[in-house]
């Protein structure tokens, strides 16, 4: 039996869920001549082509376990056992970060500034890149305000505090490493992704977790197009909430909720049907 919601609320979501499905569907079916999704098993992130497009699309995506362990057997990770609550990072602060390489299937690091420290998330940035003030401003302030408290409402809760001692969920902005990163000319571009090593006590010993409750969100659109990183932002915290709840959830319940979130928390859909 499934323990993220109780069987009456469970079946009122899965109904919502698929009516929502069809009005996406419905909606989208004037646009199939020109954008469509493809799914592979190498790529098991979701990801979307626009063919007479010039700007790369943003899709969020879910990043898969056994594609997270990066060759590692489950069982050889050691026993996960509580980590004393650290001090947190203070405003201005640098920390390096495990990254995923989606396109070459393994880890690289970030090194980030916390930039923002908000009611319920910890915002960090890759040095690198130049984000404007207002832009990380207005994610912070809508996080706080409407992605955090309606997804809670919603879809449940995260661990809390989680692995790390700490109530603050960690959001990393940075520039993804995925197919268009090494190739410009790719039209496609994961704008976001979960991954459960980083919070799962199965997995948290892993030499790759960040040992939080985190997600991971592209840079690339936040200065030009915030209300789409936002959208990426409520349908990756979806993951995480869920990751919590029901580990073993299909993926098609899994990807419909993030997308439900994504309209629950005011933003565009992030993709057509």
């Amino acid at each position: 039996m499934s323990r993220f919601f109780p069987p009456d609320r469970r079946t009122l979501l899965t109904l919502i869920l698929l009516l929502f499905s069809l009005l996406l569907l419905l909606a989208g079916t004037a646009e199939k001549g020109r954008i469509f999704s493809r799914f592979t098993e190498k790529q098991p992130l979701q990801r979307m082509t626009l063919a007479e497009e010039s700007t790369p699309p943003f899709v969020p995506g879910c990043l898969s376990v056994d594609a997270a362990l990066a060759g590692t057997p489950a069982d050889a990770i050691p026993e996960f056992s509580a980590i004393a609550s650290a001090d947190r990072d203070t405003v201005g602060q640098l920390r390096t970060f495990n990254a995923y390489d989606h396109n070459k299937g393994e880890y690289h690091t970030v090194v980030a500034r916390l930039l923002r420290i908000g009611k319920y998330g910890l915002f960090y940035a890759d040095t690198s890149f130049t984000l404007a003030d207002a832009a990380v401003q207005k994610l912070q302030d809508d996080f706080d305000g409407k992605i955090y408290p309606r997804s809670r409402n919603l879809f449940g809760e995260e661990a809390n505090p989680g692995v790390d001692g700490d109530s603050l969920i960690t959001i990393l902005l940075y520039d993804i490493r995925d197919d268009n990163f090494y190739d410009n000319t790719v039209s496609s571009i994961i704008a976001g992704y979960f991954n459960a090593i980083d919070s799962d006590p199965r997995f948290v010993n892993h030499r790759n977790s960040n040992k939080r409750e985190m997600v991971y969100v592209d840079n690339q659109a936040l200065n030009d197009d915030p209300d789409f990183t936002l959208g990426v932002l409520a349908h990756e915290y979806q993951h995480l909430i869920h990751r919590n709840l029901d580990r073993d959830e299909e993926s098609w319940l899994n990807e419909g909720m993030s997308e439900l979130a994504i309209v629950n928390s005011g933003y565009p859909r992030s993709s057509p049907v």
